[in-house]
């Protein structure tokens, strides 16, 4: 315990340590404040605390051990790597001195072979020698690859066989096989015994062992049965085919047959040491096993139902060492060679003699091994034979087999095991070519000793060819004391043929190591260890395919390990720049399910070749489930400026869920207006885009314009005419295209699809609107008109002079039929149009028309010279003076002399027109023409007679009737009003008119005409009774009555009286007939005299003197606001009306005025925007690029802008590590931030935000909320973005505990909580920090000062502890760090309960453009800035005297005197330590973000932001009061504005108001 506390003491006192705990403890607290959501002062909280801080302690340990166990592997791995190279040259030093010797080798093995027979050499024996090379055979052997066999988990270090120097390393073959130490039981089982001998079965081993066990494990290594079978040396075990007998046999002379699965144990004594046994495969019905020892005899023992006993196959003069049964042949090894036995025949077959010059027998075991059930494999101290079995001839003499031995060859190394792999040969080796050499000494009569520096054993691989494959030395446990009899090689086969690998084992006293082939697993790391991917996918497919020779081990590498491995090397193919290579390999290996890895694996890597600018690539693969509609917009939004074909495949595949269509289609018709090529897909997307988006009136224009088939009929059909109201142009268009190119006819064309629809729908396409749009197409609109003129002559008419241009210029030859039915166009520009084109008919009618008969005759005969049309033209008009012109014009023209006595009928006297006729003229036909005028005659005068005759009896009967009429009254109602003074007729007399008007005779007759006529006694009389005269009275009255009205009638008449009414209206249409104007159309001619010219100039009265003088301009190119027209009165205004001038026709004007100068070439050649680059563009406009509004997003564009006046901002952005494939999705938008504002940079066009938007609307839902009322996304609150951009960017940039934003926009708030209500109640002081100021907005608030000031000092109400209740608390804010830059928010919108909506509040506060916040600093600060502040207003002070002295240079012409320099100022340390923050507290506005409209969810938001000087372009000319100039950013509309203008953003109306507004601190220098 005093050691703890002197430890604690001695961290304690450390500064280092102490803080270090202190930190613990703080992130302690820290973090169980935020988990309760509170922080407590009770002994529960402080209790936590500390548990806390013990959690994390802990932690951090951990770590650091975890830490200091990883640097432990890395040096015991470097120091393994050390050892393996020591290893590596020593084993170098070792084959060196091999090759050295090989000459001395090769001559003593030629020796060994001419001393030989030579029928051994023969090619039928196939006897080589493995690693040497003779004179018979030119084959060499290959040297043993470099590849060191690797023990999966056992840590056995292994060597190569043969090993080169680093620097000498060539090119490695892989590995065949792999290497593995049983676990489990076997140590165990190795510490107290050792193994002896070793039989492999399909699912388990037998190990016999020195101290006489016998011991059953799986394959693993695990226990299964163990029994003391002898008591000395277990030299030999065998298992039955059915695996439920094992027999052993052993040094005490006995053999053991013990039952797996029984208590069924059969043991045989036979005295002497057995060395060799083998089991009858059908040992559990046949009872019998054979075996052999040291006494030479080969004995097999079977037990029957009824006796049992031993039978000797065979006697050799040496041991038996070695037995195999295979079906029913057995086969045995002794010294005179291998003797094989046939158990079914009861007779020996065959015997293989060993080979000359073998050891002894006995000094290296046979190693026998039955490939199948005629194949036996030998393997004999250093040589290997492969004996096959075969029938005889049914007529030879003999056993039925014979044994051919089809592969001899000589080794130089001892043969421990052998088997059989994949058609190729697995030897399991011992030593070398001395081992031998000395077991042929031993053989000799020399001694054996046992070496005590062997070297490790070895396991080869030999195919048919006797080459070796590969050689991996096995460095086992105590090898150096090892001899060749003391390992062993089994093979297992697989438990399912086909599917299971092969196994072998390698058996030393003290282990057992499983040897497999290697597997999927291990040649896929064997080819990433050398950076071979390419070919590690590829095995891996094929494997999954079933193909190959890995398909069997499909399962060891699954598909995690396969998608890590792809998508490793295709980042290393992206890190080299090969961005195609890795999009294919991205495409092969990443998963396609809706599982959170491979989502976060697709956008990872869609972010990563989305930086690499190689979206294409990939786009078309993407999957179209489960990504964030982030990621596909972000792809369609780069396909759309780099590859727009592909862009239009994914958008048509993509389901409509992935992206966002309104947005998308923004981008598109952006992007469209700026391309140039490939406009059609661009096209076909839009109309794609806005029928998903129900947007009829914008898919339909995209449609037209690409002759979409169908399209019209879609249109009736879904009743689309008000979407195609402004598309009247791309309808014909449309109509074109499917008429097709060649010429068509006005019929066709009229009868296409298009104008019909035009036409038949006028109520929803009026022609008005169709006729503006088509007039820039004059033959589009010519088909229109005529198709319209064709349903309805009357819709047409406001355009009928028009129309008449048209006809004249693409079908005149209709239109002499138009001119005759139609009578709206003017007759006059119809004249003027035919003139122009020669339309010589059709200015004879429209002349006939205007009475101008004359001159349309003069045009028949003239220029048509058409006899019959001049006639019929005569007869048309019936005009006297027409005929007589004709006659005048015929007198000397035979042919109308003809044509006129034979056409002119009655309408002309033939008399006098061949009295006309000169003398001595030849008129053709005339005989003719007399004969028919005579004839013609006659006709005429029997006609006129006849039809007097009917006309006197009509006339006659027409006068009765009309005297009859004449002579009847007419009736007058009571009710009938005067038409003078509109007051009834009852009770006075009144006076009618033929023409039917009734009025009182006092408002017709003049007072003395009504005196004079009046007849008194006769009007009383009659007026008096008149009703009852009329009605009762007798005829005699009645007829003095009307004689009484008759005369006065006679009497009136004599003064002609006139209908009022009437005689107005003729007097109206005498005048009209007279000037042929009406009063409000009147127009007259007037002269105007300009510097000695005159100029005709028709005036219309009814406009005012600005279009006179437009005229003027038109004529003389003096412009109106020089010229000088002098009138009656003065000079003619430009609100003048004509019409009080007084003007008559001919009078005479005077104007002065001098017309402007013609505009000079430029001195450098004009370059238009076409054919600027971007940048060239950027460069010449010298404004920055705005932001495309893609729907709704005016708030986002006025944020961004202004914050782009932030250099510390983009110097962060940066400075950002890694692209938008991040998992933080905030690192995502700043980092799509840092792009946008690059394209901006780069940019002259107005740039779509796509991108940043929908990374927004990720990390952000809110701003991605929609308008379910009227679709489309809803407005958003510009300060609630700003907000939330400043907090991610804070998380985003931050570094060091520390980021731009906290350094440079955010500032220290100390306040103060005090209650009057509780005086004792000790004040709260807490620190806070800020990235704004509120300006809170009421009636007293004029100013943004007292805004802030209110902001800073509030009351609320909280709990006193002190009063045990809630109190009200004066809260005082004071700043104690000021940053460099400054935001002020106003207060503007507050909450309408009446209305629902957050109401603007439109007050005026006006802000400046410098601002002092010292006041509102804490009295520390404010000493601390005083210096800064006194720099800032000598700084101010100079500014102004200089532009003092340069106004009265400019006045005064003299030079300008320099001034004095200003002096130093010392700024305080701690303040200028502190970068970021604000020395001085004076701030410049820089930026403005504006609000217009009534609430916070309407409207359009703006920035403004302030041209730093020297930087863009020049600045506009202005006044010499303005200071700077301002970027006004309306979303991608950019202009310049004035401090005045910025000033004027302050509210009280419906304008642009301040909302969010940016300052920047003053600089000092």
């Amino acid at each position: 315990a005093f050691e703890r506390l002197k430890q604690a003491e001695t961290e304690l006192m450390d500064d280092e340590k102490r803080k270090s705990i202190l930190t613990m403890i703080q992130e302690a607290r820290r973090e169980l404040t935020a988990e309760w959501k509170r922080e407590e002062k009770g002994e529960e909280f402080e209790r936590a605390v500390v548990e806390k801080y013990k959690a994390i302690m802990i932690d951090i340990e951990w770590r650091k051990r975890q830490r200091l166990k990883q640097e432990l592997a890395k040096e015991g791995a470097a120091s393994a790597k050390e050892e393996a190279i020591r290893e590596r040259k020593k084993r170098k030093e070792v084959d060196k001195a091999w090759e050295d010797s090989r000459d001395q080798r090769v001559s003593s093995w030629r020796d060994f072979q001419a001393a030989g027979s030579s029928g051994k050499k023969s090619k039928k024996d196939g006897q080589t020698v493995l690693g040497e090379k003779t004179a018979d055979a030119d084959t060499e052997s290959l040297a043993s690859n470099d590849d060191t066999p690797d023990f999966d988990d056992t840590g056995i270090p292994l060597v190569d066989s043969e090993s080169e120097d680093d620097s000498e390393d060539e090119d490695e073959d892989e590995p065949a096989l792999r290497y593995k130490r049983l676990g489990g039981s076997v140590p165990g089982l190795f510490e107290k015994d050792t193994a002896s001998t070793l039989r492999a079965c399909e699912r388990f081993l037998v190990l016999g062992t020195h101290w006489g066990n016998v011991i059953v494990i799986d394959i693993e290594g695990n226990l299964i049965k163990q029994w003391r079978a002898h008591s000395a040396t277990v030299n030999s075990v065998s298992v039955d085919l059915d695996n439920e007998y094992v027999a052993s046999a052993g040094d005490d002379g006995r053999v053991v047959v013990h039952g797996l699965y029984n208590d069924d144990i059969t043991i045989v004594d036979y005295s002497r040491p057995v060395k060799a046994v083998a089991i009858d495969p059908m040992f559990s019905r046949k009872r019998r096993f054979v075996c052999g020892g040291t006494g030479g005899q080969v004995i097999m023992y079977e037990k029957k139902w009824y006796a049992k006993g031993d039978t000797i196959l065979f006697t050799s003069a040496g041991p038996i060492l070695s037995i195999q049964w295979m079906d029913s042949l057995v086969a045995w090894a002794c010294d005179e060679g291998v003797q094989v036995y046939d158990v079914g025949r009861a007779m020996r077959i065959t015997q293989i003699a060993r080979p000359e010059g073998s050891p002894r027998a006995d000094l290296f075991t046979c190693r026998l091994q039955w490939r199948d059930s005629l194949t036996l494999d030998i393997g004999w101290a250093d040589f290997v034979q492969v004996v096959v079995l075969k029938e005889r001839a049914p007529d030879a003499l003999g056993p039925l087999l014979y044994a051919e031995i089809s592969v001899l060859f000589r080794t130089d190394f001892v043969v421990c095991g052998l088997a059989v792999y994949r058609s190729q040969f697995l030897v399991l080796t011992y030593g070398d070519h001395e081992t031998v050499d000395q077991g042929r000494m031993d053989s000799n009569g020399g001694g054996q000793e046992r070496n005590r520096n062997a070297q490790a054993p070895e396991l080869r691989v030999i195919n048919r060819n006797i080459e070796e494959m590969s050689s991996d030395a096995l460095p086992l446990d105590g090898y150096s004391l090892l001899q060749p009899n003391d390992y062993a090689l089994a093979y297992c086969p697989p438990a399912t043929p086909g599917e299971d690998p092969d196994t072998w084992f390698i058996l030393s006293p003290k282990q057992l190591v499983a040897v497999r082939p290697r597997g999927l697993a291990d040649h896929v790391q064997w080819l990433t260890e050398r950076e071979n991917y390419q070919q590690a996918l590829s095995d891996i497919e094929d494997a999954y395919a079933g193909r190959g020779p890995w398909a069997m081990y499909r399962d060891q590498v699954k598909e995690p390990e396969y998608q890590a491995i792809g998508q490793h090397y295709a980042q290393l193919l992206m890190d080299a720049g090969d961005s195609a290579e890795a999009a294919k390999v991205c495409l092969r290996v990443l998963p396609r399910t809706g599982e959170t890895e491979s989502v976060a694996a697709w956008e990872s890597w869609i972010f990563a070749f989305a930086e690499a600018n190689a979206l294409q690539l990939v786009a078309p693969h993407i999957p179209t489930a489960g990504l964030s509609s982030t990621v596909y917009e972000m792809v369609l939004a780069f396909l759309l400026t780099s590859d727009i074909a592909q862009f239009k495949e994914l958008v048509f595949a993509w389901p409509p869920t992935l992206f966002n269509a309104f947005s998308v289609a923004l981008a598109v018709e952006d992007q469209l207006e700026k391309t140039t090529g490939d406009r059609e897909a661009l096209q076909e997307t839009l109309a794609f885009l806005y029928d998903r988006l129900n947007q009829p009136a914008k898919s339909l224009k995209y449609h037209l314009e690409l002759f979409t088939a169908g399209v019209l009929d879609r249109i009736r059909r879904e009743n689309l005419f008000d979407a195609v109201r402004d598309k009247a142009e791309l309808v014909m268009r449309y109509d074109d295209h499917e008429l097709g190119g060649e010429a068509r006819s006005l019929g066709d064309r009229c009868e296409a699809k298009g104008v019909v629809l035009l036409t038949d729908n006028t109520d929803a396409i009026p022609c008005s609107s169709v006729v503006k749009q088509l007039v820039s197409s004059p033959e589009h609109l010519h088909v229109y008109l005529h198709t319209l003129l064709g349903k309805d002559a009357h819709l047409g008419a406001p355009f009928a002079d028009l129309q008449v241009e048209l006809y004249a210029e693409y079908d005149p030859a209709k239109l002499l039929s138009f001119l005759r039915i139609s009578t709206y166009y003017t007759f006059d520009r119809a004249l003027e149009i035919c003139e122009e084109r020669g339309l010589v008919p059709e200015m004879v009618f429209i002349l006939g028309r205007m009475g101008d008969n004359h001159r349309a005759l003069m045009l028949i005969i003239e220029r048509l010279r058409d006899v019959p049309r001049a006639i019929e033209f005569a007869k048309e008009q019936n005009d006297p003076e027409l005929w007589s012109d004709l006659m005048v014009y015929s007198r000397d023209k035979p042919e109308f002399i003809v044509g006129l006595l034979e056409l002119g009928g009655t309408l002309t006297n033939p008399t006098k027109l061949i009295r006309s006729v000169p003398q001595g003229l030849i008129v053709p036909d005339i005989r003719r023409a007399l004969t028919n005028v005579l004839y013609d005659y006659h006709l005429q005068v029997e006609l006129c007679t006849d039809c007097k005759h009917v006309l006197d009896a009509d006339c006659e009967l027409l006068s009765e009737g009309l005297r009859r009429v004449q002579h009847q009254g007419l009736a007058v109602d009571g009710d009938q009003m005067c038409l003078v003074c509109q007051d009834s007729l009852a009770g006075s007399v009144a006076l009618s008119f033929w023409c039917g008007h009734v009025f009182h005779d006092r408002c017709v007759l003049h007072p003395d005409v009504l005196k004079k006529t009046m007849l008194k006694s006769m009007s009383e009389s009659a007026l008096g009774r008149r009703n009852t005269r009329l009605m009762h009275g007798s005829i005699e009255q009645r007829r003095m009555l009307t004689q009484s009205k008759l005369d006065r009638t006679m009497l009136i008449r004599q003064y002609h009286p006139v209908c009022p009414v009437c005689a107005e209206y003729d007097q109206k249409k005498m005048a009209q007939m007279h000037t042929g104007w009406s009063s409000s159309e009147r127009k007259d001619h007037v002269q105007v005299k300009w510097q000695g010219k005159k100029y005709e100039v028709d005036v219309d009265t009814t406009q005012p003197g600005e279009v006179f003088k437009m005229q003027l301009y038109s004529l003389t190119g003096v412009e109106p606001d020089r010229q000088r027209v002098l009138v009656k009165g003065g000079q003619l205004k430009d609100d003048t009306t004509m019409t009080s001038l007084g003007l008559v026709d001919g009078q005479i004007l005077m104007m002065m005025g001098t017309a402007g100068e013609l505009p000079k070439a430029p001195l450098q050649p004009v370059k238009f925007m076409e054919d600027m680059t971007e940048n060239e563009m950027a460069q010449a406009l010298a404004i920055p690029a705005g932001l495309s509004n893609l729907g709704n997003t005016c708030y986002m564009n006025a944020t961004l802008q202004c914050l782009k006046a932030v250099p510390e901002l983009k110097q962060a952005l940066d400075s950002l590590a890694g692209g938008m494939g991040q998992s933080d999705p905030r690192k995502n938008l700043a980092a799509s931030m840092r792009q946008l504002y690059d394209q901006l940079s780069a940019s002259s066009d107005g740039v779509p935000p796509l991108v940043f938007l929908q990374f927004l609307r990720q990390v952000f839902p809110k701003f991605g909320a929609q308008d379910r009322q009227h679709g489309g996304f809803m407005q958003q609150d510009a300060e609630e973005c700003w907000n939330e951009l400043l907090t991610t960017l804070d998380h985003a940039l931050k570094k060091e505990d520390t980021s731009v934003i906290e350094q440079y926009m955010s500032g220290t708030m100390v306040t103060t909580l005090s209650t009057e209500e509780a005086p004792e109640e000790k004040a709260t002081v807490r620190e806070q920090m800020f990235r704004k100021l509120d300006c809170i907005i009421d009636k007293s608030v004029n100013y943004v000062g007292q805004g802030i000031g209110k902001g800073l000092e509030q009351v609320i109400e909280k709990r006193s502890d002190t009063l045990d209740r809630n109190a009200d608390y004066k809260a005082v804010s004071r700043i104690a760090r000021l940053p460099e830059y400054l935001t002020v928010a106003f207060n503007r919108f507050s909450w309408k309960a009446s209305e629902s909506v957050e109401a603007k509040i439109v007050k005026s506060v006006k802000y400046p453009l410098d601002l002092d916040v010292t006041e509102f600093c804490t009295e520390e600060l404010q000493m601390r800035m005083r210096p800064a502040r006194q720099r800032v207003r000598d700084i101010d002070d100079r500014l102004a005297m200089e532009r003092k002295l340069k106004a009265g240079k400019k006045s005064s012409q003299q030079e300008e005197e320099p001034l004095e320099p200003l002096a130093p100022f010392v700024l305080d340390d701690e303040l200028k330590a502190d970068v970021g923050c604000n020395p001085s507290g004076v701030y410049e506005l820089v930026g403005v973000v504006t609000h217009i409209g009534r609430s916070a969810n309407s409207g359009h938001y703006m920035g403004w932001v302030r041209k730093e000087k020297g930087v863009g372009g020049p600045e506009p000319k202005s006044n010499a009061d303005t200071r700077n100039w301002w970027y006004k950013f309306d979303d991608d509309e950019v202009s310049m504005v004035t401090d005045e203008d910025i000033l004027k953003l302050c509210g009280g109306g419906d304008w642009h108001t301040a909302y969010v507004t940016l300052y920047r601190a003053k600089q000092l220098n």
